[in-house]
């Protein structure tokens, strides 16, 4: 039975808070299918607007900041709470006059008035197999993740828990490695000022050994806007590639409207934004990659009639041009929703030797039924659309490489619960469904890193992380299971716990490195989160 209040509740919490990428992912594929939900929705967001259209009275600026500081001051959102608070709102709104709060409600919606998320309150802590360090005086116990023991059936795997404690950024999404140094990407820094303005600037860190993270220091180049917005597309910096020449990130910017925004680094150390190209008017950013030809950047362009699945390439990340439109590129029409619509496009790039290979998924006229998608390229010029990929339902979100091809992970939404399987492919054209032995079809894949010829992949199920490796894409062993744990040592409900934001690389010496961050309601009471990092060696 499918539970559809899971799914409200992400609809209550998107209406006044940014949903996680994977969040996002999973209530768009419900909502794409289930009408009574989608009207649910719509009556959510009618309320709001009602919400924000009490009459107004004007608060002093440094008052209204003061108040909706306090307001807003952990415990952070709880998506199993959303629902209550918007009601709790309406009600307290219409009992106590309703023009201050409605001003406030109005200035935050509107993006006036920003308030930073808040900070951690405690250390991150990761179980390892040393004696955990002693708190500080003035420090809480943190919640340590409990590892289950790396499987039998995969003896060369080896997984350390003590990478990257200290990330040196909140909510990390994704990583990438360089030549001698490894950066990562998280979640905003914000600020608001006396005035009610705020500003934010994406958050990086980097580190040469994957052990000890530096922070990179904002500037011009990665402030994205006055805050987080509450529909639409994620701001600031949500993936990143590296190579020889440094690395490029892709997220997206508000500093005047939404758009598409591409950073640079080359040494590692300090961003540089790319100047707005109107090569990415109407596009959503979903992969970046580095291959033999220079950068690429995979996602899909929403034009006026109908989408595109659409494929960006660079020599230097600098200058940008998209590969010619053809109907290799079709994925289908808009499924229309109450905020972006949905649309088929590219979710990940991989490379192995001359091929490049892009997957994703494309929908039928009306936006629905998905159905797996695959394009290739052997000289990162030209394109074709691959149509020998199975008749299952579902979109490719992953693909790797491994010594004798390609591997491609698809989840399908299309009935509850959603169910993931394994395809692959000797040269990136021919696609089979595969016999997946060892692989727990319940856990949604979520990254993945080539570990010297073979694969690693990060999946999340019923709260736990499950880090999957195999050597040909056919026969899977959970080499580490990581279980979190709340400040007073308790196992927290598998449902009051998020783990977001999934990201691998592999590294110079083959091992592969995964980050994320969890987001722990603890029995309702408090709300904490937590930076991870892992060490995938073979």
């Amino acid at each position: 039975m499918i539970d559809h209040r899971r799914f409200l509740d992400l609809v209550a919490a998107s209406i006044d808070f940014e949903l996680s990428a994977a969040e996002h992912d999973l209530l768009a594929d419900h909502m794409a299918s289930c009408r009574a939900c989608r009207r649910e929705a719509e009556g959510f967001r009618q309320d709001a607007v009602a919400i924000a259209a009490f009459p107004e009275a004007r608060l002093a600026p440094d008052v209204a900041a003061a108040v909706l500081e306090r307001v807003l001051r952990p415990p952070a959102r709880s998506r199993l709470v959303g629902r209550l608070v918007l009601a709790a709102l309406v009600a307290l709104l219409a009992v106590a006059a309703a023009a201050v709060g409605a001003g406030l409600v109005r200035e935050w919606r509107d993006g006036l008035l920003v308030v930073p998320p808040p900070l951690p309150s405690r250390e991150v802590a990761i179980a390892s197999g040393r004696p955990s360090a002693e708190p500080s005086p003035t420090a809480s116990v943190p919640p340590s993740p409990a590892p289950a023991p790396p499987s039998a059936s995969a003896p060369t795997w080896t997984v350390s828990s003590e990478a990257g404690v200290d990330l040196k950024l909140e909510r990390p999404t994704a990583v990438a490695a360089g030549s001698d140094v490894m950066v990562a990407v998280g979640g905003l820094s914000c600020t608001v000022d006396s005035d009610g303005n705020g500003r934010c600037w994406a958050q990086t860190a980097r580190s040469v050994d994957g052990v000890t993270w530096t922070a990179i220091p904002s500037t011009d180049a990665t402030e994205v806007g006055p805050g987080p917005t509450t529909e639409g597309p994620i701001i600031g910096m949500n993936d990143i590639a590296g190579g020889d020449d440094g690395f490029i990130a892709i997220g997206y910017v508000a500093l005047d409207t939404v758009r598409a925004a591409v950073w640079r680094n080359p040494e590692g150390t300090k961003w540089e934004r790319v100047a707005d190209d109107p090569v990415f008017d109407d596009a959503h950013l979903s992969t970046v990659a580095r291959t033999p030809y220079g950068w690429f950047i995979g996602g899909a362009v929403n034009e006026p009639d109908g989408p595109r699945a659409a494929i960006w390439s660079s020599p230097d990340g600098r200058v940008w041009q998209r590969a010619p439109d053809s109907t290799v590129f079709d994925v289908g029409g808009y499924m229309r929703t109450l905020t972006v619509p949905f649309t088929g496009g590219i979710r990940d790039i991989a490379v192995r030797d001359d091929t490049i290979v892009a997957v994703g998924h494309s929908r039928d006229a009306n936006g629905e039924n998905v159905a797996p998608a695959v394009w290739s390229s052997a000289d990162g010029q030209s394109w074709e659309r691959q149509t020998d990929v199975g008749a299952s339902a579902g979109s490719l979100t992953l693909v790797g490489s491994v010594a004798d091809g390609f591997v491609a992970v698809r989840w399908d939404c299309s009935v509850e619960p959603c169910t993931s399987a394994i395809l692959d492919s000797p040269d990136g054209v021919v696609w089979r469904d595969v016999s997946t032995d060892g692989f727990p079809e319940r856990s949604e894949p979520r990254a993945v890193a080539n570990v010297e010829g073979t694969i690693a992949l990060g999946a999340v199920e019923d709260g736990r992380l499950k880090i999957l490796a195999s050597v040909d894409g056919r026969s899977w062993s959970t080499v580490h299971e990581v279980t979190w744990k709340t400040s007073d040592g308790a196992s927290p409900k598998p449902e009051l716990v998020n783990v977001n934001g999934l990201g691998m690389a592999t590294g110079r010496d083959g091992s592969a490195t995964i980050v994320g961050w969890t987001a722990i309601d603890d029995d309702q009471a408090a709300f904490t989160e937590e930076s991870f990092s892992f060490e995938i060696k073979r």
